[in-house]
């Protein structure tokens, strides 16, 4: 029998629950709305006081961020891997104890750019569709500092016209900031959805974007 092991990270923004088993990471679940904290985040961040919606952009949030025209982006300059602590594949319980540091690091703003690939990491897709694991795949090569349309994700996949189907994937996604679906946003950088609540969305966005900003020069949308 395979051994799975869960455990649960008290982060800045609220608790998240990790689990694992010897394929990979199975399951990432950031806080419930009732449970989310992201007032002093929101203020640390420079953020504006207005209401996250679908139709808002990363502009009115003052968020930068360069966009992926094609998955993989091959807009992004290089990413190193990230090895594993060690170097070493490690057990259900060392993975979910290592992944669980990543997260709160997240939320502390203390990841560079090559970090935010989260490429050491290994994800158990279980029983996809080839469709539904290309798009998880898609999602895993927007790196952090970089945002990519359902179209460019629905285009990886082999299916241009599937967009709609892409952002069913994407809002199903059960391993949050791993496989990076807040990275996927609409035609002019529009936030249109996220299974966090929009402004989880805004914030991540914005820490990416100041954890990938060299200072004093921004990176443009």
């Amino acid at each position: 029998m395979t051994r799975s092991v869960e455990a649960r990270v008290n982060t800045v923004i609220g608790p998240v629950t990790v689990a694992a088993s010897a394929q990979g990471l199975y399951r990432l679940d950031l806080p419930r709305p009732g449970q989310l904290r992201l007032r002093d985040l929101w203020a640390r961040l420079g953020l504006p006081d207005i209401e996250p919606s679908p139709a808002r952009t990363l502009a009115d949030f003052g968020i930068q961020l360069s966009r992926c025209e094609a998955v993989p982006c091959q807009a992004a300059a290089p990413v190193s891997t990230v090895s594993a602590p060690g170097g070493a594949q490690l057990s259900p319980g060392d993975l979910v104890a290592s992944i669980c540091e990543v997260v709160e690091r997240f939320f502390l703003g203390d990841l560079d750019g090559p970090a935010l690939s989260f490429s050491w990491i290994p994800v158990d897709m279980g029983q996809r569709s080839p469709f539904s694991r290309a798009v998880m795949e898609g999602m895993r090569a927007i790196p952090g500092g970089f945002v990519a349309s359902y179209s460019a994700l629905a285009t990886a996949a082999g299916a241009p016209r599937a967009a709609r189907g892409a952002g069913s994937v994407v809002g199903a996604n059960p391993v949050a900031l791993v496989v990076p679906c807040h990275r996927v946003v609409g035609t002019g950088g529009r936030l249109t959805g996220y299974g966090g609540t929009l402004p989880l969305k805004v914030v991540m966005l914005a820490l990416e974007a100041q954890m990938t900003r060299r200072p004093g020069e921004p990176i443009p949308l």
